[in-house]
């Protein structure tokens, strides 16, 4: 029962689009989960699999693209264009397994509209350590 859901937690979202992150994730079996939290930040979630924990690292925003914003009205209070417009989503979600020892033992990612980018730059950077 363990197992499917923790299967079932890292399937959610393994939308595998982009080569860049799907080779900053793969070294990183046997890692702490550390060198992922001092890449990114801390999670935006955690949830308790068994043993394990699933921490999970979610970002979403919309870009405006240049034709688009050549023809939106002045920003709003908060920002945003007043009026009209198409935006595109910009979103990653990034899970990490890692054992009790704070190992990992398992990585997923999914993104719509290259929203990894920023994830896969810094974690190529890792200087991996040690996994003993």
């Amino acid at each position: 029962m363990r197992l499917t859901v923790t299967l079932a937690l890292l399937s959610l979202g393994a939308c595998t689009t982009n080569p860049a992150m799907e080779t900053a994730l793969a070294p990183l079996s046997g890692q702490p989960v550390q060198l992922v939290v001092a890449q990114l930040g801390p999670p935006t979630s955690s949830m308790p699999a068994g043993s394990d924990t699933v921490y999970e690292w979610r970002s979403a925003k919309f870009v405006y693209s240049a034709s688009t914003r050549a023809n939106l009205g002045p920003a709003s209070e908060g920002g945003a264009p007043a009026y009209g417009g198409m935006a595109a989503p910009y979103t990653c979600d990034i899970k990490v397994l890692a054992d009790a020892q704070g190992r990992i033992k398992d990585t997923q990612f999914g993104e719509q509209t290259g929203g990894c980018r920023e994830s896969a730059k810094k974690l190529s950077q890792l200087a991996y350590a040690d996994p003993r």
